[in-house]
């Protein structure tokens, strides 16, 4: 990621803020990267280290627009061809549900990216991936395209999230056969996560109204969010087998 940030007597608290990212404590991050802005406010480091500290965790909406406004003001001057810093917008934007906004910035990110990152980075994946995120709001088909460019490109290719987000959009172009599918790749990949079994539960429910499909995956969904003790799903998963059950006599 970034290495320096002037003048020399932020250096120190630059490092010890990329070394809190390292370990997953940005709150931490995010307060030298903070201090590194009140010394210079247009140190790009400095402002991709804030960015990236105040967009992953619950930061708060005044950390996070100034993170935005600091990476807009860079991305017109001094950092235009910088595509860090324009990746971390478009994820910023993406983050924020600001899609078309977004879709523009991660589309410049893709013109100036850098060549060795082109076709099989972590960097280049992501960049494909929230760019299919971002058109599948209002252009199903090209979102479609866009993670189709991901088939090849592992570990995306058979991530849990990657299957899921396929699912969604087939769901949402009524393809509900290849939603079922999609589904049940993302539960391979990672059983413990109830989403998956639930979205398939309501496809056999409401789509197919195929209630023995329905209900096996129902309780599958509830099994794996009372393990993550999440009530609200489990209470309404329950609500509905309940229903059905009732329905059966």
């Amino acid at each position: 990621m970034v290495t320096s940030c002037s003048p020399t007597d932020s250096v120190a608290e630059f490092k010890a803020g990329v070394n809190f990212v390292e370990q997953g404590d940005y709150p931490s991050a995010l307060e030298k990267a903070s201090i590194c802005l009140r010394v210079d406010r247009d140190d790009i480091e400095a402002i991709k280290l804030h960015a990236l500290s105040a967009f992953s965790y619950e930061s708060g909406e005044k950390e996070r627009t100034s993170a935005i406004n600091n990476m807009k003001r860079a991305a017109t001057s001094a950092g235009k061809n910088d595509f860090e810093l324009h990746f971390l917008l478009g994820w910023a934007y993406l983050q924020n549900a600001r899609f078309d906004d977004a879709r523009q910035t991660l589309e410049y990110a893709q013109t100036i990216i850098p060549k060795e990152l082109v076709p099989a980075s972590t960097e280049y994946a992501r960049l494909i991936y929230m760019l299919g995120i971002c058109y599948a709001e209002h252009n199903l088909p090209k979102g479609l395209e866009y993670l189709k460019l991901l088939e090849k490109i592992p570990p995306y290719n058979t991530s849990q999230e990657y299957y899921a987000t396929y699912a969604r959009l087939a769901y949402k172009l009524k393809l509900y056969h290849d939603a079922i599918i999609w589904y049940k790749k993302a539960q391979a990949a990672d059983k413990t996560q109830p989403h998956p079994y639930l979205n398939i539960a309501v496809i056999y429910d409401t789509i197919y109204q195929n209630p023995n499909q329905a209900r096996l995956f129902y309780i599958n969904a509830l099994a794996r969010f009372q393990q993550l003790d999440d009530s609200y799903y489990a209470k309404k998963i329950q609500n509905r087998l309940m229903t059905m059950a009732a329905s059966d006599n």
